[in-house]
Order: structure tokens, then C-alpha cells, then sequence
């Protein structure tokens, strides 16, 4: 048929083939062209999120390290860390116009980015738990204290008692309130740091002290008995003076040792915090 044709209508169909040709060439190019171009736009938006990403990353786990820090360093007073999840770094990214060019780039990231809204911000909000749970008391060193503190009055009235059966001059017990062991500590620095930073504490301090000092108090009047040789009167001090105020000094030893425990279980709750949600 081509044969047959005219020179001009071979010629003319020749043209009419090449430009065919020239077209799905040109439509076959720019397709190539166009998604060689979107491939390219979404590496380089993806290597930018990654970026962005790993700076997250790094900013949280240096994040849970001040906590970590708090939890471990008695040191430490103030957990100082950002607690508003929509404040950090990262909650700047995922609540502002960066996400929503990311996911308009990469719109299969919107799932991830939704996604990790809730984790993120129950990982800052579990900071103000351990904040509120966390405490710097030394308990094992003041129940420690307080336990001392009992056994040692009990001492002093077992010793007492026997130099009164003994007939003794005068007692060798500490009569100065001030200058026992626990006195020293009850009106030392330490009880009074103690009082500032644990006010609970104060108030057992304070509610301590009167039946402290009629313990070391009474001490004298049996001195006053025992020079009279008087050891029915001496024991009667004993009874009435001694024993109850002793009572009462333990009762408030233990209730403070009891109160300590009670710290402890908050600085256990909010290491458990830190375990669970933080970490």
C-alpha cells in the first residue's frame, strides 16, 4: 500500500509517523521527568523528618535522664524539666505548620505522627506525677535515728531504775535534755533542715520535745530522793513522771518512723512511674 502511494503522501505520512513518535517520546518523557521530580521531593522531605526525628529522639532520652537524675541524686531538690508535652521541641514539631507540610509531603506519615500524640505527652505528664510522689528524705537514716533514739531512753530508765535498787549517790544517766544523743540531733541543724523541707516532721519535733525533757528532768528530782535516801519516792518518780513522758516519747518516735514509711512508699511510687511510663 506504501507503494503505491505518492511521493507527497509518503512524505506526509513519514512527517505525520515522526510526529507521533515525537509526542509519546515527549508525554513518556515528562512522566519519567515528573516522577523522577516526586521521588526526589520525597527524599529529600523524608531525610529532613528523619533529621528531625533522631533530634527528637535525643532530646527525650536526655529528657528522661534529668529525671532519671532526680530519682537518683539526692542532690537534686527540683525535677527541672518541661512537663507541657505541647512545649518541648518535639511537641513544637507534631502541634505546628512542620507536621502539616510533612504529612503533605508523605501522607502515609500522618497515622505515624497521630500515633505518637498520646505516648508523648503521658511521658510529660508522668514527670509531674514523679515530681508530686518524689521526695529527698534520707528514710533509712532517720528511721534509723529515731529507732536509736527509743532504744537509748529505754537504756536511760533501765539504768536509772537499777541505780536507784543499787542505792546509788546520784544517777549517771544524761539529765540535760539537750545533750543526749537525740537531743543533740532534735536541736542540731539536721532536725531543724528537716523541719523546713518535711514540715509533718516539725510537728512531731515540736510535740516531742516537752515529754523528752521531763524525762531528763526528772532525773534530777531523783537525785533529790536518792541524796535523801528516800527510794520509795525515788521509784515513785519513776512511776509518775518517767514511765508515762517515756510513752509518750516513743508513741512519737514510732509515729514518726511510721511517718517515714510513708516517704518511702512515695519514692517508691514514683521510681514505679518512671519504670512503667517514663522510661
Amino acid at each position: 500500500m506504501f507503494k503505491n502511494m505518492t511521493v507527497g503522501k509518503q512524505i506526509a505520512l513519514g512527517f505525520g509517523i515522526v510526529l507521533v513518535l515525537l509526542g509519546i517520546i515527549g508525554i513518556t518523557s515528562y512522566t519519567g521527568i515528573g516522577g523522577i521530580v516526586t521521588n526526589a521531593v520525597n527524599m529529600i522531605n523524608g531525610e529532613s523528618i528523619i533529621g528531625e526525628m533522631k533530634a527528637r529522639e535525643i532530646d527525650h532520652l536526655n529528657w528522661a535522664g534529668k529525671v532519671s537524675a532526680f530519682l537518683q541524686d539526692k542532690d537534686i531538690k527540683e525535677l527541672q524539666v518541661e512537663t507541657d508535652h505541647t512545649k518541648c521541641q518535639l511537641g513544637k514539631w507534631l502541634f505546628g505548620e512542620e507536621r502539616k507540610n510533612a504529612e503533605a509531603a508523605i501522607p502515609a506519615l500522618a497515622s505515624v505522627f497521630k500515633s505518637m500524640e498520646e505516648p508523648h505527652k503521658r511521658l510529660h505528664e508522668s514527670a509531674i506525677e514523679i515530681a508530686e510522689k518524689m521526695n529527698k528524705l534520707d528514710v533509712e537514716g532517720v528511721m534509723t535515728s529515731f529507732y536509736r533514739a527509743e532504744v537509748a531512753h529505754l537504756n536511760w530508765l533501765d539504768k536509772a531504775m537499777n541505780e536507784i535498787i543499787e542505792k546509788k549517790a546520784s544517777l549517771s544517766v544524761e539529765l540535760d535534755h539537750t545533750k543526749c544523743a537525740f537531743g543533740k540531733w532534735l536541736y542540731g541543724t539536721e532536725a531543724a533542715n528537716m523541719t523546713k523541707q518535711f514540715p509533718a516532721f516539725g510537728a512531731l519535733f515540736q510535740k516531742i520535745k516537752e515529754p523528752h525533757r521531763l524525762i531528763h528532768d526528772s532525773g534530777n528530782l531523783i537525785n533529790e530522793k536518792l541524796a535523801a535516801k528516800d527510794y520509795d519516792g525515788a521509784f515513785a518518780i519513776v512511776s509518775n513522771r518517767i514511765q508515762p513522758n517515756l510513752k509518750k516519747t516513743v508513741s512519737i518516735l514510732r509515729e514518726a518512723r511510721n511517718l517515714a514509711r510513708d516517704f518511702k512508699k512515695g519514692q517508691t511510687e514514683a521510681g514505679n512511674i518512671f519504670v512503667r511510663v517514663t522510661h
